[in-house]
């Protein structure tokens, strides 16, 4: 399948290419909740054996230590993808049409790749691994259904082909390398996950060999939403319980590529937990060291959110409240910068645990992706319009890149 090539000047586009319109109707103000995918990391707790396939730029230490992989993921409800600080996508609407579209020079021009029937694509239904390998799962249309279908590229966008998926709605997805990766799909009442060894073109269930049952320990009665692999043997799976006590995140995490799982509850506290509803919940990034995520929820209540940061020593167990939540009246979001700190966005203001690091007047950053330690890209709103903007200096500054 080839999808027809469109470039656009950025800076030239009216205001109907809605990026900030999608996300705030699919992430906040239709009450929908989903998981982001975070940023990579790496626990080294024993020894992996000599013929396992290694992820692509992945860095492999000893000493239980937790190690960071250069490629670092989008978080929260970005609506794209950066691998460097001048080539990603991102999804624009261009006339009545919606792309994936690609950037080779850090925003300033796009050429539309990929049709979107269904408009609605963010982070988590994408994994880049390079500036030509990726995997996305659009959504199609058909009788009158939203069915989901995976097209992969190995040119960076300019040739798309069509792989095979387990039946069911995808909710998350993740590839450690062009042929290693693993789907999680929303089967009826239950979320299955799935695993590939060849790209795509065949999956297998993720089953506990000694029992057989599907995803071993994990509770058929959760809401999972949200992949993400270090190498190809740890990886996490996020998802909430929700009783009369009212939502209780957690994070699966497996040790073994995917057939036992080790529930880990993640601590929330609020005001009403009936009144409490979860929205996201970012899986773990390396940032100083240690594992960080994050979860965000609305208190029904109020209208506001907040916003809680975790922090593990080793990103499987351990996992305690990084300092107070966050409150917003804007829906709140979460990201690495690097591996040395994290950010935070609350009511459109970026802040780092050193302070508030945004100088931009009169802007309202909604989601943010950092591709390194000092370059990022933001959705943003001055109030009346959509903006993409960009940082060279680790969010002190943002220039607007153009109108979205």
């Amino acid at each position: 399948m080839k999808e027809g090539n469109v470039t656009s000047r950025f800076l030239q586009q009216p205001s109907h290419w809605r990026i900030w319109a999608t996300t705030i109707a699919c992430a906040g103000l239709l009450g929908l909740g989903w998981v982001g995918l975070g940023g990579q990391l790496l626990l080294i707790g024993e020894s992996q054996p000599t013929n396992q396939p290694q992820a692509r730029d992945t860095i492999v230490l000893a000493n239980n230590q937790l190690v960071a992989a250069p490629r670092l993921h989008p978080t929260g409800f970005f609506p794209g993808w950066f691998v460097s600080p001048s080539i990603g996508w991102m999804v624009l609407n261009i006339g009545r049409q919606t792309f994936l579209s690609r950037t080779s020079d850090g925003g300033q021009h796009w050429t539309a790749q990929l049709t979107l029937p269904y408009p609605h694509l963010f982070q988590r239904d994408m994994s880049f691994l390079s500036p030509t390998d990726g995997y996305v799962v659009r959504g199609i249309i058909s009788n009158g259904q939203l069915v989901s279908q995976l097209v992969a590229t190995g040119d960076g966008g300019a040739h798309w082909t069509e792989r095979s998926l387990p039946t069911g709605v995808v909710s998350g997805l993740d590839f450690v390398t062009p042929r290693q990766g693993w789907v999680l799909v929303e089967q009826g009442r239950r979320t299955l996950l799935y695993y590939t060894t060849n790209g795509g073109t065949s999956w297998a269930p993720c089953e506990d060999r000694a029992s057989g049952h599907d995803m071993g320990l994990v509770d058929p009665t959760d809401h999972l939403e949200g992949v993400r692999f270090a190498t190809p043997t740890v990886g996490w799976v996020s998802g909430w319980k929700t009783s009369g006590h009212g939502p209780q995140p957690e994070y699966y995490v497996t040790t073994d590529g995917c057939s036992t799982w080790q529930a880990d509850a993640l601590p929330l506290t609020v005001a009403d937990p009936q009144a409490t509803q979860v929205m996201l919940i970012d899986l773990p990034g390396l940032v100083g060291g240690r594992a960080q995520g994050a979860a965000i929820v609305l208190d029904h209540n109020t209208g506001d959110y907040e916003l809680a940061v975790y922090s593990s020593p080793n990103g499987i167990s351990a996992w305690s409240e990084s300092g107070l939540p966050a409150f917003s009246r804007l829906l709140p979001a979460w990201a690495t910068l690097g591996s040395i700190r994290s950010v935070t966005l609350t009511d459109g203001h970026m802040s780092s645990e050193s302070g508030n690091v945004t100088t931009s007047s009169g802007i309202s950053l909604l989601s943010v992706q950092f591709v390194d330690e000092q370059n990022g890209f933001a959705v943003a709103s001055d109030g009346s319009r959509p903006l993409l903007m960009r940082s060279s200096d680790s969010g002190a500054t943002w220039a607007t890149i153009g109108e979205v």
